[in-house]
């Protein structure tokens, strides 16, 4: 048995109230949105943490010795983990990708947990939105050297947020990123670094021709410095529709 939809949190100590456990982390994120507590906000359309491994995903490596792996070690969420291994020459990277149907909610976002295990060149999440002509990408990047959020601009330029404090660079720690985008105003509406958040309300997407068929794509990049095979990893992934 799971608790009754559209309960406070509390209800299983309420009079005539039961308690039960909840199945699984996606009917976790059905009742409370996201594990997330400080943002709650738009409706759950898909969420995982890994526990069907890599089989939903495209995942590429890009040099020597990149790859994408399921791991149990140092996890966010009770199970599993993705471990991204960037190259050590070439593009010194590792990506993941999912592709969806169109989006009927035009106010979309994702959500996701990273750790950064050793030190990188950049982690990045990317939403995008396909018309069969255009790309328009909702797009965030955390760069290592100065531990500063960026986001992606019209022309593709990477423009500084803000500079973070405290940033722990520790297999096991993770850090929450999320992006929320307006794809009918073709523009950003807000990103949240774990608990602190950014309007960005007015500026446009990254813009740019691709013939791909209209779709939605989440996408994950973690870029190496070259030379080693720096791993980051990814904790969990959320896509929401509906954000206010």
């Amino acid at each position: 048995m799971t608790l009754p939809a559209d309960m406070p949190d509390d209800y299983q100590w309420t009079l005539g109230g039961q308690r039960a456990l909840l199945e699984d982390q996606a009917e976790l994120a059905a009742r409370l949105g996201s594990p997330v507590l400080w943002d709650r906000r738009g409706q759950v359309a898909w969420m995982d943490h890994f526990a069907s491994g890599l089989a939903p995903y495209t995942a590429t490596g890009y040099g020597t010795g990149a790859s994408i792996k399921v791991t149990s070690n140092e996890t966010y969420l009770p199970g599993f983990s993705l471990a991204f291994i960037a190259g050590s020459d070439g593009l010194t990277a590792a990506e993941l990708r999912k592709d969806f149907q169109p989006l009927e909610s035009v106010r979309n976002g994702v959500e996701c947990s990273f750790s950064c295990f050793q030190a990188f060149n950049r982690f990045g999440v990317s939403l995008n939105r396909f018309t069969g002509v255009l790309r328009y990408a909702a797009r965030i990047r955390f760069y290592d050297a100065d531990d500063s959020l960026y986001y992606t601009d019209l022309n593709g330029v990477d423009v500084k947020i803000v500079t973070l404090t405290d940033i722990i660079s520790s297999a096991g720690i993770y850090q929450h990123l999320k992006v929320v985008a307006d794809f009918a105003l073709s523009e950003y509406v807000r990103v949240l670094f774990n608990t602190q958040e950014w309007d960005l309300r007015g500026t446009p997407l990254y813009l740019v021709a691709d013939a791909t068929v209209a779709s939605y794509q989440v996408l994950f990049n973690h870029k190496g410095n070259g030379g080693d095979n720096p791993t980051a990893g990814l904790g969990h992934v959320i896509l929401t529709t509906g954000e206010p």
